[in-house]
């Protein structure tokens, strides 16, 4: 084998290296967000998408501003968040026992999909609803 062709196979191995290390790095940093919450439990999370739905569990319905603000403290996609907080009794199969209500937007996409301003939230709490 010539110098010529070893080189053109070298170079090419190199740039194949670079590529998959690349695809790595790229699948690394868009894994879905990871969201951790005190007080109640991820029951649903979409993950892609520019509009994304979370819904969590909680069993009372004391603090529920801080278990929202748990929530978006993990988010890290630019996307509209819309965030569910319900009972995890009290609740049928058709509808859900809902204590509060929350959106939240992420980047461009965000701000574009819920009409909040980039970083800006809003929580609501569902009035007369309770959690055992």
């Amino acid at each position: 084998m010539n110098r010529t062709a070893r080189t053109a196979i070298i170079t090419a191995a190199t740039i194949v290296a670079a590529v998959v290390a690349a695809v790595a790095i790229a699948v690394t940093l868009d894994s879905p967000d990871e969201i951790t919450v005190n007080n109640g439990t991820v029951v649903h999370h979409d993950t892609e998408g520019n509009q994304r739905r979370i819904v969590v569990e909680v069993d009372t319905d004391a603090n529920l501003d801080a278990v929202f603000d748990d929530i978006i403290d993990d988010l890290t996609d630019d996307a509209g968040y819309y965030i569910s907080i319900n009972c995890f009794t009290g609740g049928t199969a058709e509808v859900d026992n809902r204590l509060a209500n929350g959106r939240y937007a992420l980047g461009g996409i965000g701000q574009a999909t819920t009409s909040l301003d980039h970083g800006e939230s809003e929580f609501e709490r569902v009035d007369g609803r309770t959690c055992p």
